[in-house]
């Protein structure tokens, strides 16, 4: 269990207004853990409950601070599967904004293990930038639903037209913000839906109604729903990904729901919304670290 994960996210505040929002656990119980305690003076940052993997009670969800510095720096121990994993958390002031950089050691390669260090991070780090900007946060993962079978549903309300939010789920350029890499689109019935991941995982086109409907299938014979209805300037979002072998657990659950958060923020944002950034171990090459190739000039440096 030596793997390390390097995040890395802009947040339009400064370092003092994301800082308290790492270190107050009223904050914390907004957009990271269900509950939270924390005593920087006792050097305890304890947080369990449903939205963080491996601390279901309050007796696993002891966490002791190794660092802190006033609007810099936050390192904490976290106990993961018996692993003595680190977290730590860095604030680089930029031009109005904060670079935060967030270094996991220690969590295991199977991102659909508990530890999930990807797309947990990837969700928690759009939860912070959401929660610091002052938009409402509008969904977290359950864990206690990770190791569920049969199909996936998630759903979020986005304060933004449903026509907007459509053009996330089907134009090349767009996907290739959120998901894709080289997206290739036939917006038709039995047109092709690629999204770069390789030969032979190009889905097909089976329903296509916008700006209210979706529908695609995969070679594996699972199928993709995605559904909105607009209301009021509002779009609700749904998705559905269906399909699978009987007694199945679907390693998407996680990686679905930081989608939509994904697709919640651009829409909202705009242009100049970005994902965060992902730096795994060489080792370890995954979906993230290669999609995201082109920008990890971006890093800053450890």
């Amino acid at each position: 269990m030596d793997e390390l994960y390097r995040l890395q996210v802009t947040i339009a505040a400064d370092p003092a207004a994301v800082y308290h929002a790492l270190t107050s656990a009223d904050a914390l119980a907004t957009w990271f853990a269900e509950y939270a305690a924390v005593d920087l003076a006792a050097r305890r940052y304890d947080f369990w409950g449903r939205y963080t993997p491996a601390t279901p009670d309050r007796a696993q969800g002891h966490h002791a601070i190794l660092a802190a510095e006033q609007d810099r720096l936050l390192r904490f121990t976290w106990p993961l599967d018996g692993a003595p994993t680190e977290v730590e958390y860095r604030l680089h002031p930029r031009e109005g904004a904060t670079i935060l950089t967030v270094t996991h050691t220690g969590c295991g390669r199977d991102t659909s293990a508990p530890c999930a260090p990807e797309d947990f991070w990837f969700l928690a780090l759009e939860n912070l930038r959401r929660h610091v900007e002052g938009r409402v946060v509008h969904t977290r993962f359950d864990f206690h639903t990770l190791n569920s079978t049969g199909d996936i549903r998630h759903t979020i309300e986005i304060d933004a037209p449903a026509d907007v939010v459509f053009a996330k789920l089907v134009e090349p350029v767009e996907l290739n913000r959120w998901i894709a890499h080289n997206a290739a689109v036939e917006p038709h019935v039995g047109g092709t839906f690629d999204l770069g991941w390789g030969e032979g995982i190009a889905a097909t086109i089976r329903e296509i109604d916008p700006p209210h409907k979706l529908v695609y299938s995969l070679a594996s014979s699972q199928v993709i729903t995605w559904t909105l209805e607009g209301s009021g300037g509002k779009t609700r979002l749904l998705i559905v990904h269906s399909g699978f072998a009987p007694n199945t657990v679907p390693g998407e659950r996680l990686g679905w729901l930081n989608f939509l958060t994904w697709i919640g923020s651009m829409a909202e944002v705009g242009p100049a919304w970005q994902s965060p950034l992902c730096l795994v171990n060489k080792a370890y090459p995954t979906f993230y670290s290669r999609s995201l190739n082109d920008r990890q000039s971006e890093l800053l440096p450890v």
